[in-house]
């Protein structure tokens, strides 16, 4: 028999995006992310993303899989083929990538998935698994999955639905890395 949970808080994901982009601000200030920087904003141009301040990448979910499944399409493993070769790179090896999965706010009807958090933790680690088979070692990446907790727009309209279906791939210093620059 499962235990109820009481549901976690909207403020607590808030929360969670607020740590994650002092973690950004702090690395920025140490100067750390921008060679990173300088890869990502090259890749996403390549790849049809949106380059995020702070060395990410933001790839629309409809690019990299069809609705409610976690199957890459063919052009996405194509896709994160030429950002493995980017992270396999001389100037990236002191990095770590973290792959954040996203959803909008609809309930899930059709699909194997119990619930948004559960399908954007799939779809995040989907594409760790794309990485590791091209090379990337898998202690270098980590997932994280955040359903529809933080959105990037109005999960009232269609358009906004949409941008919040996503993928984000973040080059992050790793501790060895900031320790040094501190």
């Amino acid at each position: 028999m499962r235990r109820w949970r009481p549901p976690v808080p909207s403020d607590y994901w808030r929360g969670q995006a607020e740590v994650y982009s002092a973690a950004i601000d702090k690395y920025k200030a140490l100067g750390a992310p921008g060679i990173g920087e300088q890869v990502m904003r090259q890749l996403a141009e390549e790849m049809g993303g949106i380059y995020l301040e702070g060395g990410g990448i933001r790839l629309a979910s409809d690019v990299l899989f069809d609705s409610g499944k976690t199957s890459l399409k063919s052009a996405a493993v194509d896709s994160l083929r030429k950002a493995a070769d980017a992270f396999l790179a001389k100037e990236t090896v002191d990095f770590h990538l973290r792959i954040d999965g996203h959803t909008d706010s609809q309930p899930i009807k059709f699909s194997k998935w119990k619930d948004n958090m559960e399908l954007s933790q799939a779809r995040s680690r989907a594409v760790w698994l794309e990485l590791r088979k091209d090379g990337i070692a898998p202690e270098r990446m980590f997932t994280a999955g955040f359903g529809e907790f933080v959105a990037i727009d109005d999960n009232a309209t269609a358009e906004g639905r949409s941008n919040n279906r996503r993928v984000e791939i973040w080059l992050v210093p790793t501790p060895t890395s900031v320790e040094v620059a501190e």
